[in-house]
């Protein structure tokens, strides 16, 4: 697992879609709010992260449409990603 930055000793941490939208957790982007910050994206869903995987990356969930988010990636490039794709809230660890 990447760490997010800010994650403390002692924290849980959950993945899938009943997870709640806190620091740690990988939701797929359809539950995860616009405007958050996240890292460790996947490109096709179930393949892994692929994206934002450095120490400090990050991306932000700007929208959705026509079942796509449309993610804002650390380089300033827009992509539209499956909304069933998974990633994790915040940024990474430095």
């Amino acid at each position: 697992m990447l760490c997010p930055d800010g994650l403390r000793d002692g924290a849980r941490v959950m993945s899938g879609n009943e997870a709640a939208p806190d620091l740690g957790n990988a939701l797929p982007l359809s539950a995860i709010p616009l405007g958050a910050n996240i890292h460790n994206i996947e490109l096709t869903p179930g393949r892994g992260g692929q994206i934002a995987r450095s120490a400090g990356q990050q991306a932000t969930l700007n929208n959705r449409e026509g079942g796509y988010g449309l993610v804002k990636m650390p380089s300033g490039e827009i992509r539209r990603i499956h909304e069933s794709c998974y990633a994790t809230i915040a940024r990474s660890a430095t």
